[in-house]
């Protein structure tokens, strides 16, 4: 589902001749998610058992570009400081953005270093791997990224992509590379 900028996935839900085009995915409230498209043909039964497939090439682009953005906001926090906030962001097939807090503009040479050190880190090629720890735990931790005014359970998941280490439930590709 949308979450955390991340759009939602596309894909399919089918059950024998029903088949629906799912365009959309939110939650509007906790643990509950929310398919949105078109009937396409047939008719669902409650109870009945159904396959829902995921758009896997989209979702791929969307997990790449998230990636990235971890990727990015370790490369900020190293060449200016430990005093940026992510402020947002919009992770799609095609693109992402990240918003963070910061009291000037970028220089040339800032944005050079943030592209090469984020460049180093696709080039190294590292497995990115997630773990579910206790929020207490994860707080205590200062390698991890985290955002206090996110709502955390007691269970947190932590994902390490590269030198980048953040409190996310997003999907993320396999490797940094």
């Amino acid at each position: 589902a949308e979450k955390g900028g991340q759009i939602g996935d596309t894909g399919m839900i089918s059950h024998e001749g029903a088949v629906f085009v799912v365009d959309d995915c939110y939650s509007p409230v906790s643990n509950v998610i929310v398919h949105h498209g078109k009937l396409q043909s047939g008719t669902f039964i409650l109870s009945e058992p159904v396959r829902a497939v995921v758009d896997e090439k989209r979702r791929v682009k969307i997990e790449c570009n998230h990636t990235a953005t971890h990727l990015l906001n370790y490369a900020l926090e190293k060449v200016i400081g430990g005093h940026i906030r992510q402020a947002g962001s919009y992770v799609s097939p095609d693109e992402l953005r990240f918003d963070f807090s910061h009291q000037k503009r970028l220089s040339p040479n800032e944005l050079q270093h943030i592209e090469q050190l984020v460049n180093a880190a696709i080039r190294e090629d590292t497995d990115v791997k997630s773990e579910e720890i206790e929020y207490e735990k994860a707080q205590a931790r200062t390698d991890i990224k985290q955002f206090f005014g996110d709502k955390y359970g007691r269970v947190v998941r932590m994902v390490s992509a590269g030198p980048s280490k953040e409190l996310c439930g997003g999907t993320h590709i396999s490797s940094t590379g």
